[in-house]
């Protein structure tokens, strides 16, 4: 992680501590910071001429629960697409910014 510039500390929580309540609306912001990531992802995606759309099923989540699976998963396909782009083009910069970008959500700087 250090060779991509990662800092992987993460901040942890002691769930036992917490009633019920507490971790479904610690579970709902993470799922959505995380589709929000996936969606960023999405338009890095549009941004690098890569096809998204064979992940179109993922766009449209029915519940909660589904929308944390499919931000992972669509995160997860979009990643193996866009390494793949990066070694059809030998452009290793992409590479650095797209491994980056999928370990901190952060994908508004692959271009």
């Amino acid at each position: 992680m250090i060779d991509y510039g990662i800092n992987s500390t993460v901040e942890t929580y002691n769930t036992g501590s917490k009633p019920p309540e507490k971790l479904n609306d610690l579970f709902k912001s993470a799922t959505e910071k995380n589709w929000e990531n996936a969606l960023e992802a999405v338009e890095a995606a549009k941004r690098l001429n890569i096809n998204y759309k064979w992940y179109n099923r993922f766009l449209n989540p029915k519940s909660l629960n589904e929308k944390y699976q499919y931000a992972w998963w669509f995160q997860y396909y979009l990643f193996t697409d866009f390494m793949e782009a990066a070694k059809l083009q030998k452009n290793v910069l992409l590479k650095k910014s797209i491994v980056k970008a999928y370990f901190t959500g952060d994908w508004k700087n692959v271009k």
